[in-house]
């Protein structure tokens, strides 16, 4: 995450998962009112860059192997929650995927 505004942001809580498909078509990220959000805080100074996520270890089914043995994808997903300095709670969703063992 950047923080690419011009003062201090606290990251407060972050919702993760992932899904392998074939296309982006297929995921079905969480809706806001769905998501486990994990409390975390980390100050993220002006013109920043952070970290986040990763902290989950998810074995994945023989459905998931067959589909990124067939050329499929694994699309990370979630949702930010953070403080800004003015107090006001905001959300940023977030989302990458892998492809040909690279992650874009």
């Amino acid at each position: 995450m950047k923080n690419a505004g011009v003062t201090p942001a606290t990251l407060r809580a972050i919702h993760e998962s992932f899904q392998v498909a074939h296309t982006l078509r297929h995921i079905q990220p969480a809706k806001r009112d769905e998501a486990r959000f994990k409390d975390i805080t980390t100050v993220i100074p002006p013109n920043s860059l952070i970290g986040v996520g990763g902290s989950f270890c998810q074995q994945l089914n023989d459905e998931e192997v067959q589909t990124l043995n067939a050329g499929g994808s694994v699309f990370f997903h979630g949702i930010l929650m953070y403080q800004d300095i003015f107090d006001k709670w905001r959300y940023l969703g977030f989302g990458f995927r892998t492809i040909d063992n690279c992650i874009i």
